[in-house]
Order: C-alpha cells, then structure tokens, then sequence
C-alpha cells in the first residue's frame, strides 16, 4: 500500500495540473475572443468588404480546406473565412 503522504502528493499533483488546465483553457477562450468578428461585420466580410469601411479591398491568399484567408488592401486586417454559417475570424 501506499503511504498517506505519497498519496497526498499525487492528489497535489492532480490538483495543481487541473488548476493549470483550466488556465490554459482561460487563456484559449480569452483569445477566441479577441479573434472573433460580430454577425454585423461578417455581413459586411461575405459581401467582400472591410469592416474598417473600404469597400471591394479584401485580396484573397491561401485557402485551406474549405475555408480562404483574405487581407485588406486600405488596413492590413486580415481573415479566415469559413464556409457559412460559421462566422469569420481575425488573424492578426
């Protein structure tokens, strides 16, 4: 059997890797955040517009699966485009 100090050590272990678990997951959702577009700029995205207002300036770059990257010409803001009804992302 193991003793009650080596199981209370494995407990803090388990402990302190659920703790550092729920941080990174935190952190992930904290960045999906700041990537995240509203529906009203993903209108504007589809229709190949900038949301920073210029209009017909979205080049488009490399694809991968199903979806497209696209930058700005006027602001350099650039997009991953998914097929709908996801919603696009920032990437920089």
């Amino acid at each position: 059997m193991f003793s009650k100090s080596t199981l209370q050590k494995v407990r803090n272990g388990i402990f302190k890797r659920k703790i550092l678990q729920v941080e990174i997951e935190n952190q992930l959702l904290e960045r999906m955040k700041v990537n995240q577009v509203t529906t009203e700029e993903a209108k504007i995205i589809w229709q190949g517009s900038c949301p920073c207002g210029a209009e017909q300036s979205l080049l488009k770059g490399p694809r991968g699966g199903l979806s497209i990257n696209v930058k700005c010409e006027e602001c350099g803001q650039s997009f991953n485009i998914p097929p709908m009804p996801w919603l696009p992302e920032k990437l920089n």
